[in-house]
């Protein structure tokens, strides 16, 4: 990650769900103001990024986008946005029972709190995230988002976990019910650095809810996307945001108790497909990140 500039996978993911928004099946997957937030995200990239934006809305070079996602890695560009939709669902239907405050941990040039803070004004939103990325869509997007209840704190995730952080923001308490995001991080951080996350999570309210993306990882074989291209780990490590971190999903629920957590809902590989698109297996979705959905097991009072 350049100093100055959002990283390169924030920027390709905030891409792929603006192209699968484009798309007839991922238009009628998401709420109408969905597609307009992505075009800001990107925009808010600056001049560096301009062009992507350009071929993104054009027919022609929509095409090439298209025939290098299915050469690369089929389905990823709907995967990215069936997962955002998962995780909204699940937010929202916290949001529904009461919780307090929503935590995005590396936010990237994800909508999610932009676009939902202006219907739950009680609610605290708080994004967490590298300055490099957080300071260019902060600055970017305060033409449009003006809701108090709509905070951003930077932090590096792989110095410490977000609990250090979050004591700088006065209005942010963990013993209020919480949920936690992490969509898309975990596979990007150092092992001690995960543990920090899944163990901030624990110590929150008993409340809270933490919903957490990862990569399969099994045995000796690296967290990869199944099917994917070899260029894929060369890009990746060419822009220094290689894949460190995965979990056998059989592994998941030992994992959690050993870090104060228990399981609540574990995606299985083809859930978001059937549960988004039906039985259909005409349109590819890529498989190999899993979601979970997890609570703090409630401590003895002392």
């Amino acid at each position: 990650m350049q100093a100055q500039h959002p990283s390169s996978t924030s920027t390709l993911v905030a891409a792929g769900v603006a192209k699968a928004l484009i798309s007839p099946t991922g238009a009628s997957l998401a709420p109408a103001d969905w597609l307009t937030w992505q075009w800001r995200l990107l925009a808010a990239c600056g001049n560096r990024y301009r062009w992507l934006l350009g071929s993104l809305r054009s027919r022609w070079t929509h095409g090439v986008w298209t025939a290098l996602e299915r050469s690369m890695l089929p389905g990823i560009c709907l995967h990215y946005l069936l997962r955002k939709r998962f995780i909204e669902e699940q937010v929202r239907s916290c949001l529904g029972r009461g919780t307090a405050q929503v935590l995005i941990l590396g936010a990237g040039l994800d909508s999610l709190a932009a676009r939902l803070h202006r219907y739950y004004p009680e609610v605290l939103f708080l994004e967490l995230d590298h300055p490099a990325t957080q300071g260019l869509k902060k600055h970017n997007l305060s033409r449009w988002v003006a809701g108090s209840n709509l905070r951003f704190l930077p932090c590096d995730l792989n110095r410490s976990g977000f609990l250090a952080t979050t004591a700088g923001c006065s209005d942010f308490d963990p013993g209020r019910s919480t949920v936690v995001v992490a969509e898309g991080l975990t596979m990007y951080l150092e092992p001690r650095a995960v543990d920090w996350v899944f163990e901030d999570i624990a110590h929150l309210s008993s409340e809270s809810t933490g919903i957490v993306s990862f990569m399969e990882r099994k045995e000796s074989h690296p967290p990869a996307f199944r099917g994917g291209s070899a260029w894929i780990d060369r890009w990746l490590a060419r822009v220094r945001e290689p894949f460190t971190w995965g979990l056998d999903p059989a592994l998941v629920p030992g994992f959690l108790t050993d870090h104060g957590l228990a399981l609540s809902h574990l995606t299985a590989p083809e859930e978001l497909r059937h549960r988004y698109l039906g039985q259909s297996r005409r349109i590819p979705v890529a498989v190999g990140e899993r979601l979970l959905v997890t609570t703090p097991i409630e401590r003895p009072q002392s």
